[in-house]
């Protein structure tokens, strides 16, 4: 959003001091890296669940009990 132009600019005081300067981002960051990042990161944590639930699994498919009776 350009602040320079709008009425109810909260950066009015330091444009006015002449201290505002507007600096560009060096990250190039949109929503669509923002979603791809999103689903990469869902992709990775589903894998990472399965291997762990596939872990579990054997781990208590291969306990045994000791009965009391």
């Amino acid at each position: 959003m350009d602040y320079t132009e709008d009425d109810s600019n909260p950066y009015a005081a330091p444009i006015a001091m002449g201290i505002y300067h507007k600096l560009d981002s060096p990250l190039d960051i949109t929503t669509s890296t923002i979603i791809r990042r999103i689903v990469s990161n869902h992709e990775a944590y589903q894998k990472r669940n399965e291997k762990k639930e596939a872990s579990e699994k054997k781990y208590y498919d291969s306990k045994s009990f000791v009965n009391g009776e």
